[in-house]
Protein backbone atom coordinates (compact mmCIF):
# COMPACT_ATOMS: atom_id res chain seq x y z
CA UNK A 1 0.00 0.00 0.00
CA UNK A 2 1.19 3.46 -1.20
CA UNK A 3 1.68 6.80 0.98
CA UNK A 4 -0.53 9.36 -0.84
CA UNK A 5 0.65 12.73 -0.71
CA UNK A 6 -1.38 15.98 -2.09
CA UNK A 7 0.88 18.54 -4.12
CA UNK A 8 -2.44 20.57 -4.16
CA UNK A 9 -2.48 23.75 -6.06
CA UNK A 10 1.56 23.78 -6.04
CA UNK A 11 1.41 21.50 -9.16
CA UNK A 12 0.10 24.76 -11.11
CA UNK A 13 3.05 26.22 -11.44
CA UNK A 14 4.76 23.79 -12.93
CA UNK A 15 5.27 24.39 -16.91
CA UNK A 16 3.46 25.45 -19.86
CA UNK A 17 2.39 28.85 -17.40
CA UNK A 18 -0.95 28.17 -16.93
CA UNK A 19 -2.14 30.12 -13.78
CA UNK A 20 -4.14 28.36 -10.68
CA UNK A 21 -7.17 29.34 -9.83
CA UNK A 22 -7.14 31.24 -6.26
CA UNK A 23 -9.21 28.60 -4.34
CA UNK A 24 -9.59 24.82 -5.26
CA UNK A 25 -13.38 24.96 -4.02
CA UNK A 26 -14.19 26.91 -6.68
CA UNK A 27 -15.49 25.05 -9.51
CA UNK A 28 -16.01 27.64 -12.47
CA UNK A 29 -12.18 28.53 -12.16
CA UNK A 30 -10.89 25.69 -11.84
CA UNK A 31 -12.85 24.22 -15.28
CA UNK A 32 -12.06 27.60 -16.93
CA UNK A 33 -8.32 27.09 -15.86
CA UNK A 34 -8.28 23.13 -16.98
CA UNK A 35 -9.69 24.54 -20.64
CA UNK A 36 -7.30 27.17 -20.87
CA UNK A 37 -4.67 24.14 -20.43
CA UNK A 38 -6.35 21.67 -22.60
CA UNK A 39 -6.01 24.82 -25.26
CA UNK A 40 -2.86 25.24 -25.09
CA UNK A 41 -2.09 21.31 -24.90
CA UNK A 42 -4.51 20.60 -27.69
CA UNK A 43 -6.73 17.38 -26.20
CA UNK A 44 -8.47 16.42 -23.26
CA UNK A 45 -6.87 16.41 -20.17
CA UNK A 46 -7.57 12.60 -18.12
CA UNK A 47 -5.80 13.87 -15.06
CA UNK A 48 -5.71 17.21 -13.29
CA UNK A 49 -2.28 18.64 -12.87
CA UNK A 50 -3.65 21.31 -10.52
CA UNK A 51 -4.56 18.33 -7.73
CA UNK A 52 -2.44 15.79 -8.73
CA UNK A 53 -2.33 13.07 -5.89
CA UNK A 54 1.13 11.33 -6.06
CA UNK A 55 0.75 7.75 -4.79
CA UNK A 56 4.36 5.95 -4.11
CA UNK A 57 4.27 2.03 -3.98
CA UNK A 58 7.46 -0.59 -2.99
CA UNK A 59 8.99 -1.06 0.06
CA UNK A 60 11.91 1.65 0.91
CA UNK A 61 10.38 4.36 -1.94
CA UNK A 62 9.53 7.67 -0.39
CA UNK A 63 8.45 10.64 -1.60
CA UNK A 64 7.97 14.05 -0.37
CA UNK A 65 6.85 17.71 -1.84
CA UNK A 66 10.30 19.78 -2.18
CA UNK A 67 11.11 23.46 -2.56
CA UNK A 68 13.54 23.56 -5.54
CA UNK A 69 14.84 26.71 -7.05
CA UNK A 70 15.54 24.99 -10.42
CA UNK A 71 12.25 23.72 -10.40
CA UNK A 72 8.90 24.95 -12.90
CA UNK A 73 7.17 26.71 -10.17
CA UNK A 74 9.69 26.09 -7.34
CA UNK A 75 8.41 23.05 -6.35
CA UNK A 76 8.82 19.29 -7.32
CA UNK A 77 7.99 15.98 -5.95
CA UNK A 78 11.22 14.06 -4.39
CA UNK A 79 10.81 10.21 -4.44
CA UNK A 80 13.85 8.10 -2.95
CA UNK A 81 14.07 4.81 -4.02
CA UNK A 82 16.25 3.18 -1.04
CA UNK A 83 17.01 -0.53 -2.95
CA UNK A 84 16.98 -2.10 -6.09
CA UNK A 85 13.49 -4.30 -7.36
CA UNK A 86 13.82 -7.25 -9.67
CA UNK A 87 11.60 -5.12 -11.39
CA UNK A 88 11.38 -1.45 -12.05
CA UNK A 89 7.39 -1.62 -11.40
CA UNK A 90 7.79 -2.57 -8.15
CA UNK A 91 9.08 0.87 -6.95
CA UNK A 92 7.18 3.29 -8.43
CA UNK A 93 4.97 6.60 -7.72
CA UNK A 94 1.56 6.77 -9.71
CA UNK A 95 -0.83 9.60 -10.46
CA UNK A 96 -4.79 8.00 -11.21
CA UNK A 97 -6.54 9.61 -13.58
CA UNK A 98 -9.94 10.91 -14.54
CA UNK A 99 -11.44 9.98 -17.30
CA UNK A 100 -11.87 6.71 -19.37
CA UNK A 101 -9.82 6.12 -22.04
CA UNK A 102 -11.44 4.39 -25.05
CA UNK A 103 -9.76 2.00 -27.74
CA UNK A 104 -8.22 3.88 -29.86
CA UNK A 105 -7.62 6.43 -28.05
CA UNK A 106 -4.44 8.89 -28.73
CA UNK A 107 -2.79 9.28 -25.54
CA UNK A 108 0.06 12.07 -24.95
CA UNK A 109 2.03 11.93 -21.56
CA UNK A 110 4.09 15.33 -20.75
CA UNK A 111 6.15 15.07 -17.35
CA UNK A 112 8.64 16.98 -16.13
CA UNK A 113 11.42 15.01 -14.56
CA UNK A 114 15.01 15.83 -13.51
CA UNK A 115 17.76 12.98 -11.34
CA UNK A 116 18.49 15.09 -7.96
CA UNK A 117 20.67 11.57 -6.96
CA UNK A 118 22.14 9.49 -9.83
CA UNK A 119 22.41 5.40 -9.73
CA UNK A 120 25.61 4.18 -8.58
CA UNK A 121 28.46 3.90 -11.25
CA UNK A 122 25.43 5.36 -13.81
CA UNK A 123 25.54 8.84 -15.48
CA UNK A 124 21.47 9.33 -15.89
CA UNK A 125 18.34 8.09 -13.81
CA UNK A 126 16.30 5.40 -15.07
CA UNK A 127 12.75 4.95 -15.38
CA UNK A 128 9.73 3.64 -17.36
CA UNK A 129 6.85 5.83 -18.11
CA UNK A 130 3.29 4.37 -18.75
CA UNK A 131 0.00 4.40 -18.72
CA UNK A 132 -0.87 0.88 -17.64
CA UNK A 133 -4.27 -0.84 -15.92
CA UNK A 134 -4.09 -1.91 -12.45
CA UNK A 135 -5.59 -5.02 -12.59
CA UNK A 136 -5.65 -7.78 -14.71
CA UNK A 137 -4.00 -7.86 -17.29
CA UNK A 138 -1.74 -5.16 -16.56
CA UNK A 139 -1.98 -4.24 -20.19
CA UNK A 140 -0.73 -0.85 -21.02
CA UNK A 141 -1.12 2.20 -23.68
CA UNK A 142 2.88 3.11 -23.42
CA UNK A 143 5.80 1.91 -21.43
CA UNK A 144 9.10 3.69 -22.83
CA UNK A 145 12.02 3.80 -20.65
CA UNK A 146 13.72 7.18 -20.41
CA UNK A 147 17.11 8.22 -18.89
CA UNK A 148 16.76 11.67 -16.89
CA UNK A 149 20.02 13.84 -16.21
CA UNK A 150 20.44 16.16 -13.43
CA UNK A 151 18.72 18.87 -15.15
CA UNK A 152 14.77 19.75 -15.78
CA UNK A 153 13.53 18.45 -18.61
CA UNK A 154 10.00 17.72 -20.09
CA UNK A 155 9.65 14.68 -21.15
CA UNK A 156 6.57 13.23 -23.71
CA UNK A 157 5.19 9.69 -24.38
CA UNK A 158 2.18 8.78 -26.86
CA UNK A 159 0.81 5.82 -27.46
CA UNK A 160 -3.08 4.74 -28.81
CA UNK A 161 -5.30 2.50 -26.77
CA UNK A 162 -5.64 -1.15 -27.90
CA UNK A 163 -8.73 -1.35 -25.87
CA UNK A 164 -10.85 0.17 -23.47
CA UNK A 165 -9.13 1.84 -20.02
CA UNK A 166 -11.87 2.54 -17.00
CA UNK A 167 -10.32 5.44 -15.03
CA UNK A 168 -10.51 4.11 -11.88
CA UNK A 169 -8.22 1.06 -12.94
CA UNK A 170 -5.92 2.94 -14.69
CA UNK A 171 -2.89 5.41 -13.83
CA UNK A 172 -0.04 7.12 -14.86
CA UNK A 173 3.18 5.47 -13.12
CA UNK A 174 6.36 6.66 -13.38
CA UNK A 175 8.57 3.04 -12.13
CA UNK A 176 11.79 3.26 -10.72
CA UNK A 177 12.33 0.73 -8.79
CA UNK A 178 15.50 -0.83 -10.83
CA UNK A 179 18.38 1.19 -9.10
CA UNK A 180 18.57 3.33 -6.14
CA UNK A 181 18.06 6.86 -6.96
CA UNK A 182 16.29 10.28 -6.03
CA UNK A 183 13.99 11.73 -8.64
CA UNK A 184 12.24 15.07 -8.74
CA UNK A 185 9.24 15.32 -10.68
CA UNK A 186 7.13 18.40 -11.89
CA UNK A 187 4.18 18.72 -13.10
CA UNK A 188 2.17 15.44 -15.37
CA UNK A 189 -0.25 16.12 -18.03
CA UNK A 190 -2.56 13.06 -19.44
CA UNK A 191 -4.11 14.06 -22.56
CA UNK A 192 -6.56 12.66 -25.12
CA UNK A 193 -5.53 13.77 -27.94
CA UNK A 194 -7.54 15.73 -30.71
CA UNK A 195 -7.74 13.59 -33.98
Amino acid sequence: MGRRFWAGMVAALFGLGAAAPAAAQDDAAMQEAISALESALKGELLNNPYTTRWSTEGNGVRGKVVRSDTAPGGAAFEVSVKRSFQNAWEGRVTVPLEKDIEKGDMIEVSIYLRAEKLPKSMQAGNVDLQVVRTREPYDNIMSENIRPGSDWQLYTVRGVAGRDFDADQTVFGVNMGSAKQTLQLGSVYVVRKQQ
